[in-house]
């Protein structure tokens, strides 16, 4: 009878443990977006009010941020014209893009996707200034990620 009790206990003490860590990953998972997505969104504004040349913002983006921000540059037709990543060249128009649409009729928007160049879940956030849209974008660690370093 005492093992069986025992083992009940345990049973529901093991039980809790991981509907905490579940929560608990959960939490740590919607700050860390909400931070990242808050610092990638105040930098981007600061960079784009001082500066207009894209390989000078990017210098300060990666000087400044502790994981790697991706810069594009669209033009207002949504032809890129810079990409810190790929060869501009090689991508396609952008003008259907969210992100850039948006920040075409509101000034700046954000978006969160896979995304369509690497296929992984990026956060967006487009700013518009008077030559075109800046676009930064930083990869966002999916929850399973986040839960598992949980356990480490």
């Amino acid at each position: 009878m005492r093992k069986h009790i025992f083992r009940s206990v345990l049973g529901i003490i093991l039980f809790s443990l991981l509907i905490y860590e579940i929560a608990q990953a959960c939490i740590s998972y919607r700050n860390y977006r909400i931070s990242a997505q808050q610092q990638l969104r105040s930098i981007a504004n600061i960079l784009t009010e001082n500066c207009t040349d894209c390989n000078k913002i990017n210098s300060e983006l990666q000087k400044n941020l502790s994981y790697y921000v991706r810069l594009t540059y669209v033009d207002f037709d949504g032809n890129v014209i810079y990409d810190s990543d790929t060869d501009s060249r090689t991508l396609g128009n952008h003008y259907q893009r969210k992100e850039i649409s948006d920040a075409l009729k509101y000034g700046n928007s954000e978006a969160t996707r896979d995304s369509q160049t690497f296929g992984k879940y990026t956060y967006y956030y487009a700013v518009k200034n008077n030559c075109g849209i800046y676009r930064f974008s930083c990869e966002i660690n999916n929850f399973i990620y986040e839960f598992s370093k949980t356990f480490v």
